[in-house]
């Protein structure tokens, strides 16, 4: 999570991307200034679109991305407001705002934000970008259409199945050890 943290902050935040003026008003609202363009929700959208293609490549799980959708339009937070990085010094915001960052690197809410799925992997992906490979991203776009009642359920019973397979191959590596062993004694 910290490398995509680090990403947002150097190729987004550090480089100067407009945050105030491309996310100016609420995302929920009908007026549109001339600068206005979701680009950066555009960058999430597609990296959900990929993390939904390859499910165990992404340390961070749907909910950090929705976060950092929110945190762009609507924060309590110091980290998306101003245009670059001079205006945000200009404006003292890190003097005045907490960062985002380190709200959400505060191990209880990081928690919330980690991949169970997620399995270190050096290999390149190669995402599908065919019409029929993209889905609309139902967490941001219909979130308040679906219930997470059930979605909820399904991460957690998915969360206790990992769990429970990783003590599962413990016993079998310490079962291994103890064969291993016992065949050397003899």
């Amino acid at each position: 999570m910290n490398g995509f943290e680090a990403l947002i902050e150097r190729e987004w935040l550090q480089a100067g991307h407009p945050f105030q003026q491309r996310c100016a008003q609420s995302a929920y609202s009908n007026l549109k200034q001339k600068n206005e363009a979701p680009t950066f929700l555009l960058f999430l959208d597609c990296c959900w679109q990929i993390q939904r293609q390859f499910p165990c490549s992404f340390e961070f799980n749907e909910q950090f991305l929705i976060v950092l959708f929110e945190h762009a339009y609507a924060s309590q937070f110091g980290t998306f407001l101003g245009n670059n990085e001079n205006e945000r010094r200009k404006l003292k915001l890190q003097q005045k705002t907490v960062s985002l960052w380190s709200w959400m690197n505060r191990p209880k809410e990081l928690e919330k934000y980690f991949n169970p799925l997620y399995e270190a992997n050096s290999l390149v992906i190669w995402p599908s970008v065919a019409p029929q490979s993209l889905q609309l991203w139902e967490g941001v776009f219909l979130r308040w259409n679906r219930s997470l009642k059930y979605l909820n359920e399904a991460w957690d019973e998915i969360t206790h199945i990992i769990e429970y397979n990783k003590d599962l191959q413990a016993k079998v590596n310490a079962l291994r050890r103890q064969l291993a062993e016992l065949q050397t004694e003899d």
